[in-house]
């Protein structure tokens, strides 16, 4: 079997130490949590996306991924500004925020919005 030289690829250590209680993001996207649930989960950063609102502060979006599934987390100002040295590709990380679910044509997604990312 061929190892892959893609840091996204590896796998997530599900029984890793850390100060967060995993959670599942499973049931975030299966609309099982109720919208404004505050939550904590463990996993993997994989692509971050930073954005510039129109007052010109930093922002960042970001694909965050464990063993269950994947979910788009969004970093606002405030919280970019205090965890943006965290906000690499292929990081472990633990994050903790809110639920947050909308509609686009019919199509419902959720979201979590950060506020606080610690390293594991």
């Amino acid at each position: 079997m061929k190892k892959s030289d893609n840091k996204n690829d590896a796998p997530i250590d599900k029984n890793q130490p850390g100060i967060f209680t995993p959670s599942e993001i499973v049931p975030i996207v299966n609309g099982k949590l109720p919208v404004s649930s505050r939550i904590k989960i463990t996993g993997m950063i994989v692509t971050v996306r930073k954005i510039e609102t129109k007052k010109g502060l930093l922002m960042a979006k970001f694909e965050f991924k464990d063993l269950s599934a994947s979910i788009n987390v969004c970093v606002f100002p405030k919280a970019y500004k205090k965890f943006s040295k965290l906000l690499i590709d292929g990081k472990t990380v633990g994050v903790c925020g809110t639920v947050n679910c909308s509609e686009f044509r019919g199509v419902i997604s959720y979201e979590l919005f950060a506020d606080e990312i610690m390293d594991i």
